[in-house]
């Protein structure tokens, strides 16, 4: 009677076990099914907050990055144009597992990011370390399981890590946490970049790319670096376009609008930004609708 009860309790037990881990089959968006395991149910039910549609993903594509042309082009060719017909690029022609973009702060690492989810009517994840990792064991992997089957529910999809070097950074010696996050993260992109016809590309951002792990660099099939932009392209561009949302007519050319400006920023977006907008704050402050000749 014991060993019946023993035998009982067991298999009870292996069922419970069996269930946490169990598939289950969940529609997507285009009405395919993709299958998750329930033992992740709540990180998806918070990583689905994290997706936003092309239409969701602020700005206007390509537009919006001003230069870079080259970069521009080959983006478009190697990760855009198979991310939006994917029916087309399949085998080696699909798009790349990842792409790291590296540079100093204000490059526009993260508006190249959003532009070519715009492009390709992809949805959009922005990521960071705060939503992966984690104090408890376990739950960093479970995070980044979650990640790739959100991600692959709202395929074409675009995952951009954010300073991916605080979420995979070089590590030495038994760090266990730091081997599974990046073996976890591995496994995934791994088995996610092998359908062509539902991709899912990891672009990670980062400033310094020495400090990334070498495993997860090695999968970031595409390097691209960027230098300081040019800002007397950039501050017309942008003064222009704060013009434009805020009804003022522009009638200065490029040079006198760069002079306009108490500090362009040299090498520095941000500080060009807080500039400019002091400067609108002032002409819609004094009800200027024409910034030019005619305003005097």
């Amino acid at each position: 009677m014991l060993d019946i009860i023993i035998v009982v309790l067991i298999i009870f037990t292996i069922m419970i076990v069996v269930n946490g881990r169990i598939k289950s089959i969940v529609p997507d968006r285009d009405g395919s099914v993709v299958a998750r395991s329930e033992h992740i149910d709540t990180h998806i039910t918070v990583f689905e907050s994290y997706v936003m549609s092309s239409g969701d993903v602020n700005g206007n594509g390509w537009e919006d990055v001003i230069g870079l042309e080259s970069i521009k082009d080959d983006l478009m060719l190697n990760v855009v144009h198979p991310m939006a017909s994917p029916d087309k690029y399949n085998g080696l022609s699909g798009p790349p597992r990842g792409v790291l973009l590296s540079g100093p702060p204000g490059t526009g690492k993260t508006l190249i990011a959003r532009a070519m989810a715009v492009e390709a009517n992809s949805s959009f994840m922005y990521i960071t370390a705060a939503q992966i990792s984690s104090k408890w064991i376990g739950e960093g992997e479970k995070s980044i399981e979650a990640l790739f089957w959100v991600a692959r529910k709202h395929a074409p999809c675009i995952i951009f890590l954010d300073e991916v070097e605080s979420i995979f950074p070089t590590f030495g010696g038994n760090n266990y946490e730091a081997h599974a996050l990046t073996n976890c993260f591995k496994a995934c992109l791994d088995g996610f970049s092998r359908d062509t016809g539902r991709p899912v590309v990891v672009i990670a951002a980062t400033n310094n790319e020495d400090l990334i792990d070498h495993a997860i660099m090695s999968r970031l099939d595409m390097k691209i670096r960027l230098s300081c932009p040019d800002m007397t392209t950039i501050v017309p561009y942008m003064i222009r376009r704060e013009c434009n949302l805020n009804r003022v007519t522009v009638k200065l050319s490029d040079v006198d609008l760069l002079r306009s400006i108490d500090d362009p920023g040299n090498d520095d977006v941000r500080t060009a930004e807080a500039n400019i907008a002091s400067k609108m704050r002032r002409l819609i402050r004094d009800g200027i609708t024409v910034w030019g000749p005619e305003a005097t």
